[in-house]
């Protein structure tokens, strides 16, 4: 009896009864989301269940004497940890798929009534929740981002195998797949006449990352707005990132990252970093993607990398595998996952590295159908970059195809040089003695008078942990490609004089008129910059003078902090 007394509401209803009347009148793919606490007389749900006064939940709510409260995920996952509340699950005779497969329906009859052009379902990372988005208007849409992992699985186990008519019928973890969802099996969503499915692994797989795309094909059917908004599935932008330091902060002058915001604003077109291994080519493309995200947090980001290096936040990151040393391997694998890529429906895409001709033969092509892409490869410059492209095995494009403005949108090169730590670092008479001291001295003169400020690295102190440097900083040249550019790269002259004078006035200066900016400032010493971006020579005309003297009054002025 003392039992029998514990498990009634307030109004004197018995578990049993609650648990009868909610069958009655909740779906279980409601129901199964809901908790009640017998001794409150409330029913907890989530809060993206919650919808107008007079909704199922509340109704139902009402007939078993509970009032409803709406909760945030964290604290539903707290009320299930506490043994305070009861879960409301439905026993099914079809069980838990059945529960599954009706959420998978009502998601399509929701994405149906915004006239959704794709859903997208993400399990991320080794958060407790997984996200379900909606690409409306060529923009992404948050629609729920508190679905539990066991919930996410299930979810997509109900596309492929519940609802799927053609394809990969069998869910098969950790492999690329590929469906269909006929007309025959769609009767219950008004106006949607198939879907196309695409799903498969992503970072980080041993967090159990992966992802699906539900691209749907339309037939004639309502006017957005005028089917029911299921599940209280609302659109809302998605979050904008934390975190990244910012160009400015890596070492990157304002008129560069101008350049560079004029680029991430465009849809299509390629944008190639290059530079040697260890010279930040992946951080800097990082910064890009978190800055775009900021800016444009509605722009579905897919990458394929080898490895993901770090986690591109809203990104979904396809892993490419491949031994290191089998480059054609790797290349058949980028390969398949950038075609697996334009099933998605992502607006930017970064490919992480070309090491073959066919992978940027395929990324130039995918820029060319409504994608902004990001690569990088191995160059000394950004200049060279065409050129490297063109020397890598079975690129096979002819540049008219694609050195254009607006197809190649810009060129970056960058190097990593150390600063010089403020606490020991020494002025031009206590290294004068050192080799190649002079010479450098007497590049510097001759682009600027005042040397003042030239500093070495010194013999190290508590500061900088006995190493003479204080951290690192990046040097970098910017280029965007302007149609005087795109001419002259099409004419086939990579080491033309006029080429190189266009490029370096686009650019505001090469790597080396930057670096020469930085010694003169005393940010970096020149011996170890030249080991970094190459000789420092004496100024050659007024153009390489100029571009020295525009990034010094950047530094002076405080626009570019150091």
């Amino acid at each position: 009896m003392a039992m029998a007394a514990e498990l009634v509401t307030p109004s004197g209803h018995s578990e049993k009864w609650i648990r009868s009347k909610l069958s009655t009148y909740l779906d279980p793919e409601y129901a199964n989301l809901c908790h009640v606490a017998l001794d409150e007389g409330l029913l907890y749900a989530p809060k993206r269940l919650h919808i107008s006064k007079g909704s199922f939940i509340e109704s139902a709510a009402k007939i078993c004497g509970l009032a409803v409260r709406y909760c945030e995920p964290e604290e539903l996952l707290a009320l299930r940890g506490s043994g305070r509340v009861l879960n409301v699950k439905v026993e099914s005779s079809k069980g838990r798929e059945a529960d599954a497969r009706g959420f998978a329906q009502r998601i399509l009859c929701a994405a149906g009534s915004y006239q959704a052009s794709d859903v997208h379902l993400h399990r991320a990372t080794d958060d407790r929740y997984s996200t379900i988005e909606f690409s409306v208007d060529d923009r992404v849409y948050v629609v729920d981002d508190s679905v539990t992992h066991l919930e996410m699985d299930a979810l997509m186990g109900a596309y492929v195998q519940g609802l799927a008519s053609a394809g990969g019928t069998r869910l098969v973890d950790g492999e690329m797949q590929h469906s269909v969802i006929g007309a025959d099996r769609l009767k219950f969503a008004d106006g949607i006449e198939s879907v196309r499915v695409a799903r498969g692994p992503c970072y980080p797989k041993s967090g159990g990352g992966k992802f699906m795309t539900l691209r749907l094909q339309y037939r004639e059917g309502p006017a957005r707005g005028a089917a029911v908004d299921h599940l209280g599935m609302r659109l809302r932008l998605p979050p904008k990132p934390s975190g990244g330091l910012g160009f400015a902060a890596l070492g990157y002058f304002p008129d560069q990252i101008v350049e560079i915001e004029r680029a991430l604003q465009l849809d299509t077109g390629i944008i190639v970093m290059a530079g040697p291994t260890g010279s930040g080519k992946s951080t800097a493309l990082w910064e890009m993607l978190v800055a775009l995200r900021k800016r444009w947090p509605y722009r579905r980001v897919v990458t394929a990398e080898n490895p993901p290096e770090r986690e591109i936040p809203g990104a979904v990151q396809l892993e490419i595998g491949g031994d290191e040393v089998e480059v054609a391997a790797q290349s058949t694998a980028f390969g398949e996952a950038l075609r697996m890529m334009l099933r998605m429906a992502p607006n930017v895409i970064l490919v992480g590295e070309i090491r073959e001709g066919p992978i940027g033969r395929l990324a130039i092509e995918i820029s060319n159908s409504g994608h902004l892409v990001m690569t990088t490869i191995h160059a000394n410059n950004a200049a060279m970059i065409v050129p490297r492209l063109e020397t890598t095995r079975g690129f096979e494009l002819e540049r008219g195809a694609y050195c254009t403005p607006d197809v190649l949108r810009m060129l970056v090169a960058q190097r990593l040089a150390p600063r010089v730590c403020p606490g020991c670092s020494v002025p031009y008479e206590g290294a004068k003695s050192r080799q190649g001291a002079v010479e450098a001295m007497r590049a510097l003169v001759s682009y600027s008078a005042d040397v003042s400020r030239v500093r070495f690295e010194g013999p190290g102190c508590d500061l900088c942990a006995e190493t003479g440097t204080a951290g690192k900083i990046a040097v970098a040249e910017v280029i965007p490609v302007t149609e005087e550019i795109s001419d002259k790269l099409r004419g086939g002259v990579d080491d033309d004089a006029e080429l190189k004078a266009l490029m370096g006035s686009a650019a505001g200066g090469f790597m080396h008129h930057r670096a020469i900016a930085l010694a003169l400032r005393g940010v970096t010493d020149p011996l170890a910059m030249q080991t970094k971006v190459g000789w420092i020579g004496e100024c050659r005309s007024d153009a390489e003078r100029e571009w020295v003297t525009q990034s010094l009054k950047y530094i002076d002025s405080g626009e570019q902090p150091l």
